[in-house]
């Protein structure tokens, strides 16, 4: 019979203050904004949110997009428009949870981070294939609400909630992938419990 290991409150603190780090990170970055030509501004948000659970592991990362939700239903201004409840009715409702769901979905695939973890080819690959998974999680979330809030097609809500993006959304998966491959073993130093 195996007896299962009780986690030190060290690394249960740890883990709470690393979910409320990334809340606050994505909360951050939400209201910063870099203006294009052309007038659609980049935000990291996106980015932020799904690298929660990449660095975090599945629990941690979504409970962190989860504070950050949390944070604009009471009404705090951390939504595109502002806060409240509302913003998930709204045409990038469902961005909204596909930020969860994304960072769920990648640290489900990633696992709970390791502190032997290393850069590798074979670490990048999977890292890269895993992040363009939940990337593709987070749009499909964004399309459908699209098309149920403005009564388009898929091809129309694909045209215009995920195409005029792609470009910004390859460059912040690359850094995507970049952070998750550094700081996954600097994370797990303070939120895994070691053998």
């Amino acid at each position: 019979m195996e007896i299962e290991k009780k986690t030190p409150r060290r690394v249960l603190r740890n883990r709470s203050v690393f979910v409320a780090l990334f809340a606050a990170l994505i909360c951050v970055s939400s209201v910063v904004t870099i203006p294009l030509p052309g007038g659609v501004p980049v935000v990291l948000k996106d980015m932020i949110a799904i690298l929660s659970g990449a660095v975090l592991g599945n629990v941690q990362g979504a409970a962190a997009v989860g504070l950050y939700l949390l944070a604009g239903i009471i009404g705090l201004p951390v939504f595109a428009g502002g806060g409240g409840i509302a913003a998930f009715a709204s045409p990038s409702g469902g961005y909204l949870v596909g930020f969860f769901a994304g960072s769920l979905a990648l640290g489900m695939m990633l696992g709970r981070p390791t502190v032997a973890e290393r850069p590798s080819p074979r670490r990048c690959v999977k890292t890269a294939v895993s992040a363009v998974i939940a990337w593709l999680i987070l749009y499909f979330f964004g399309v459908f609400q699209l098309m149920q809030v403005r009564h388009i097609s898929l091809q129309a809500a694909i045209l215009s909630g995920v195409v005029p993006f792609l470009h910004i959304a390859a460059l912040k998966l690359a850094l995507l992938i970049i952070l998750t491959i550094h700081l996954r073993p600097i994370a797990a130093r303070y939120i895994t419990v070691e053998d």
